[in-house]
């Protein structure tokens, strides 16, 4: 996907999933992606980290379907809103690159969560845009989930060892996909 203007292209990591089919399921403190999920019950996992207050939304999951919400009420800080068809997003910073996760949702029940790697949100926002808009599936809104060194993205590879863009800190928290 193109991140710039000039023509700069990256690419993505990215596990999409329905929650009707996987249920999303989270992971307080743990010391690493990979010590919250099990090869046998989990098919993905990705880091959640701590945004400023000022761009935060709620990210919450009720019998494994996710929910975002602009209200601060009990669940996991996300944030900023890098893109969405209900125009709520934040002024993206375009100067500090950092590894990124992120949470795309196509308004039902697909979903996807990604990682890439050292990129501004402002980039990234571009990005994702553009993989709504020409990809098979038009997602609406994209979240930014952690910035930085505890950004990583874990996802179960069949009988091999899983794939893992290992995190250098321990995340704050982790979203997994698990088996039904």
């Amino acid at each position: 996907a193109p991140v710039n203007d000039t023509g700069r292209t990256l690419s993505f990591h990215l596990y999409h999933f329905d929650t009707n089919k996987n249920p999303a399921q989270f992971h307080a403190k743990p010391k690493a992606i990979q010590s919250a999920l099990q090869t046998a019950t989990h098919l993905a996992g990705v880091a959640l980290g701590t945004p400023s207050p000022e761009h935060t939304f709620t990210l919450t999951s009720k019998q494994g379907k996710l929910k975002i919400s602009a209200a601060k009420n009990a669940g996991y800080s996300i944030g900023p809103c890098l893109f969405s068809q209900k125009g709520n997003t934040a002024t993206l910073d375009g100067k500090q690159h950092a590894r990124r996760t992120f949470l795309l949702h196509n308004g039902a029940n697909l979903w996807a969560i990604g990682y890439a790697p050292s990129i501004s949100q402002l980039q990234l926002a571009m990005a994702l845009q553009h993989i709504s808009q020409k990809g098979n599936i038009r997602y609406t809104s994209a979240y930014q989930l952690n910035a930085g060194n505890s950004s990583g993205l874990w996802v179960r590879n069949g009988t091999y060892h899983p794939f893992y863009l290992k995190e250098l800190k321990s995340p704050a928290n982790v979203l997994s996909v698990r088996l039904r």
